[in-house]
């Protein structure tokens, strides 16, 4: 109920008045504001659901001015923090295997990605160096 409080008061508008370009305005306005993206998702949703009950309880439905696909922000996520010396010598400590060691040293030295070590095969190595 609060999240619809604080959209209507923002909007000052009727329901049936709301357009795609007010929930344009209003996520502008929550972002201004510095909400998280979790935040407005959640705000989003419970307009959604809102209009999803007067579509049920009326006769004549409102059409709900929330587009799914168009709206709801992603989620961001954190980025991978760097592994100290000490942790990577601890975790080559724990690592028996040779080839698990050959993997876990490809993704650190050369910056492969778990898929990208997956996919390489015995052909794409250079076991000698290079001709000049």
């Amino acid at each position: 109920m609060s999240d619809l409080a604080l959209f209507f008061s923002w909007a000052e508008k009727p329901p049936s008045d709301i357009s795609p370009y007010d929930v344009d305005g209003y996520i502008q306005y929550c972002l201004s504001k510095r909400l998280s993206p979790l935040t407005v998702n959640r705000r989003l949703s419970s307009l959604q659901l809102f209009y999803y009950f007067l579509s049920v309880v009326n006769e004549e439905p409102i059409e709900c001015p929330v587009i799914s696909k168009r709206y709801f922000l992603s989620k961001p996520y954190p980025l991978p923090r760097n592994a100290s010396e000490e942790q990577i010598k601890i975790l080559f400590l724990l690592i028996k295997d040779k080839r698990d060691k050959a993997m876990f040293t490809l993704m650190l030295e050369c910056g492969l990605r778990v898929g990208e070590v997956h996919n390489v095969s015995l052909e794409d190595v250079l076991l000698n160096d290079p001709p000049a």
